[in-house]
């Protein structure tokens, strides 16, 4: 693989993206809006291109012609809004460190698990067929579709194709630590929010960059958890904020990246507390721009919902209607299944049902086995990370806060005993319904870091020295690269490719009786799809048909069998 291809097309996709990040920011919150945080304009512009391509399926495939001609309007967009200032010299730098990062960080990395399942013929399927009808049906994981995956199907890019699916995370870590090491940069301590603001940026930059210093521990759920991360920053800047307008456009802020963060995984759903509970405080305008994209961007993702699963909302059982493509089987094994598999029944020994085991905590004895090692290696690597931070805090001689009133104090108490008692709700919900470690442990993080702020606040009354930034951040980007380097070093020693070179996967083609429409069904010795062509089953007696150029999966005896 020519790595000259590779550089340029990471080029192509981050001048895009910011290019439409640029234009969705100005379009919403007004052509006067000013700013040059690479990073926000990078995260509008990967929900803007979600919110495309998604829109783009109902009406063809999204192939490698639409994804090309998408990523050239967003260069376009990117060269004539570019100002002078934009790249400073530090920027450039940071840029050139990051993107070494980011393809190391794609070298021979090896996919996660879901990947092969359901992501990749999810993203076959994406760009091979308009938006399909009854999808759930082949696979009740892809009814439950991710505005992440459908961000990553317009990767689908002229000689690289599917192996630039790949990209979509090291350009979601380009980003996000490009915005963490803005609101470092640029918070102006004034005040005690403006000082948790900060190390709270801090904090989770050094956590994001040591943690997920490996593609393959991404999946859904981390792009999901971190712009829920992102949102608890905002919510610190709102009550920063003594302008009204400045108050309405980080609300709306809010409310777009709470709406994307579910979008992507419906397990952050009680994120939306945090907007909700904004509106209380007054003077905040709802119906904006900003509100009005929501709307928008969740219709459209509602009707592809729709669309794949005849439920509006899957698999809430209330949502779904009688259509021709639903699939009453596929909810109810969704319902079945995904709870016990969640709390860790595939692990469990006994005699107990997996709706027993699942129901009255029967599950947490043998749910604590499972999770203890990688939740305990989570918290140590954050607790770890926030105790330099603090010791940090103590070398500074400038104190930010020499005195606080009892209004001050008192504001400060109802904030952040309104920020845990949200999350509290959130790890309940999560605690209860999915306890996977990957799914809603960023709650307990957030959690331990704003009862340190409640119950410590003293730390955070001086301002970090820049010096102490900067080595806490060479720190956790030298540990990246290092990182990095061995695992390549091992891949390259066992011979693997710089791409993922996915499994031989054996299949055969069914036809119906009816339209001799075909379905790819797996051979007895595979286990998934990975990139068997449109349309992969691994479930029998279903059909598929084309109805006005649109497939519809549906229930069905299949006859004759061509094998591949």
């Amino acid at each position: 693989m020519n790595i000259v291809i590779i550089l340029l097309t990471v080029l192509i996709l981050l001048f895009s993206i910011i290019g439409y990040g640029k234009l969705t920011c100005q379009i919403i919150f007004g052509r006067s809006y000013i700013s040059n945080n690479i990073g926000e304009f990078g995260l509008f512009g990967i929900i803007f291109i979600s919110f495309i391509s998604t829109f783009l399926h109902f009406f063809f495939p999204l192939n490698q012609l639409i994804s090309f001609v998408i990523y050239c309007v967003g260069i376009f967009l990117f060269l004539f809004s570019l100002e002078k200032k934009f790249f400073t010299k530090k920027k450039i730098l940071v840029f050139i460190v990051l993107l070494l990062i980011s393809l190391l960080m794609l070298a021979y990395h090896k996919p996660n698990e879901d990947w092969g399942y359901y992501h990749l013929p999810y993203l076959i399927n994406f760009i091979s067929e308009k938006v399909i009808f009854g999808l759930s049906t082949l696979h009740a994981n892809q009814g439950w579709n991710s505005m992440w995956l459908n961000f990553t199907a317009t990767f689908n890019l002229p000689l690289l194709s599917i192996n630039a699916l790949h990209f979509a995370n090291i350009i979601f870590f380009f980003y996000l630590f490009n915005f963490f090491l803005e609101a470092i940069n640029k918070n102006l301590i004034k005040d005690y929010f403006d000082s948790i603001a900060k190390i709270f940026s801090l904090v989770f930059l050094l956590y994001f960059t040591v943690k997920f210093s490996r593609l393959n521990s991404y999946g859904l759920d981390i792009p999901s958890n971190f712009f829920v991360i992102v949102v608890f920053y905002l919510f610190t800047k709102f009550f920063i904020s003594t302008n009204i307008d400045d108050k309405n456009i980080i609300f709306q802020k809010i409310t777009i990246y709470s709406l994307y963060s579910v979008l992507i995984k419906l397990s952050n759903a009680l994120i939306v507390l945090l907007p909700i509970t904004i509106l209380f405080f007054g003077n905040i305008k709802i119906f904006t721009r900003g509100f009005i994209f929501c709307i928008l961007f969740f219709f459209i993702w509602t009707i592809q919902q729709f669309i794949y699963t005849g439920c509006f909302l899957f698999p809430v059982v209330q949502t779904c209607l009688d259509v021709s493509w639903y699939n009453s089987g596929a909810v109810q094994s969704f319902l079945d299944h995904t709870l016990g598999m969640n709390k860790s029944f595939a692990q469990y020994k006994g005699n107990l049902s997996e709706i027993e085991y699942s129901s009255n905590f029967n599950w947490v004895p043998t749910w604590f086995e499972r999770t203890k090692v990688e939740a305990s290696e989570h918290l140590f690597t954050f607790l770890f990370l926030f105790l330099l931070v603090m010791i940090s805090l103590n070398f500074s001689k400038k104190n930010i806060i020499k005195k606080l009133t009892y209004v001050s104090i008192k504001k400060i108490r109802i904030v952040l005993f309104l920020l845990l008692f949200i999350i509290a709700i959130q790890i309940l919900f999560w605690f209860q319904n999915s306890p996977l470690v990957r799914f809603g442990f960023n709650y307990i993080l957030l959690f331990i870091f704003f009862i340190i702020a409640l119950l410590f606040k003293n730390f955070f009354f001086k301002d970090i020295d820049i010096k102490f930034i900067y080595i806490l951040i060479f720190l956790a980007i030298f540990f990246n690269f290092q990182k990095n380097i061995f695992r390549i070093k091992n891949d390259i020693n066992n011979n693997h490719t710089f791409f993922y070179t996915y499994p031989k996967t054996t299949y055969h083609q069914e036809y119906t009786n009816l339209d001799r429409n075909s379905l790819n069904y797996l051979g007895k010795d595979s286990l998934y799809c990975w990139d068997v062509p449109a349309i992969c089953s691994y479930v029998g007696d279903i059909r598929s048909e084309n109805i006005n150029s649109y497939v519809f999966i549906k229930q069905f005896i299949y006859k004759n069998t061509q094998i591949k």
